[in-house]
């Protein structure tokens, strides 16, 4: 009986150290062979550091442009485009950061500031790049 215990017991330490190395496993092949990496975050980030942004309080649902810039990250709610400005304004917030992707599956709300034309006096664009993509990425400037 003793053995027969001894064996089950290994048994389940050996399939519960399957069930939890494989996807381990696969999640880093997956890593390592993805041929693209999402970046338009960090090279926003890195313009808005570069260009005047560097400690600024920006609002995004990301936190990495926020970091590249060297600023602080504003959580970006989940409300309408006149409560989100609000809501930056409350938070001292000097800029906004919009992915398309984020937006298109996210924040469907918040789709009409995709197109700078309809943000709004509130709104001024700094950054557009990746114009027509899924990483479209825009950076509006909070006016007060």
């Amino acid at each position: 009986r003793e053995k027969i215990s001894k064996r089950g017991k290994t048994r389940i330490k050996q399939v519960l150290a399957v069930i939890v190395l494989v996807p381990l496993a696969a999640l880093s092949l997956w890593t390592v062979y993805r041929t693209s990496y999402p970046i338009e975050l960090r090279q926003a980030g890195e313009w808005l550091a570069g260009n005047g942004g560097k400690g600024s309080r920006i609002m995004s649902r990301e936190s990495s442009t926020s970091w590249y810039a060297d600023g602080m990250m504003v959580v970006l709610p989940y409300a309408s485009v006149g409560d989100v400005i609000d809501y930056g304004h409350r938070n001292n917030a000097d800029f906004l950061v919009l992915q398309r992707r984020m937006v298109e599956q996210l924040r469907p709300e918040l789709e009409r500031l995709m197109d700078p034309a309809q943000a709004g006096p509130q709104l001024t664009p700094v950054y557009h790049e990746r114009i027509g993509t899924d990483l479209e990425v825009i950076i509006y400037r909070i006016m007060p």
